[in-house]
């Protein structure tokens, strides 16, 4: 299996994809792993559009709060 991720910013010696917006990487791959903090900046970050990109065969998969899913869109 690959493996990207996103986050703020690249991480220094790793040597995986790094994507610059997590629309890019819900494009990207099959799975999509939401592992981040809950909170006011990272509320709805997964969105009807992120859900669009990840399509219609593509698995989310949230093991961060639940608010950072926009689960009424």
């Amino acid at each position: 299996m690959e493996v990207g991720y996103h986050g703020r910013n690249p991480q220094e010696g790793v040597a995986l994809p790094y994507f610059s917006s997590l629309m890019e990487l819900a494009e990207w791959c099959d799975f999509l792993i939401v592992s981040s903090p809950g909170g006011e900046a990272t509320r709805n970050l997964v969105n009807a559009d992120v859900l669009r990109g990840l399509g219609p065969n593509g698995y989310l998969i949230n093991i961060a709060r639940g608010s950072v899913v926009d689960e009424r869109h």
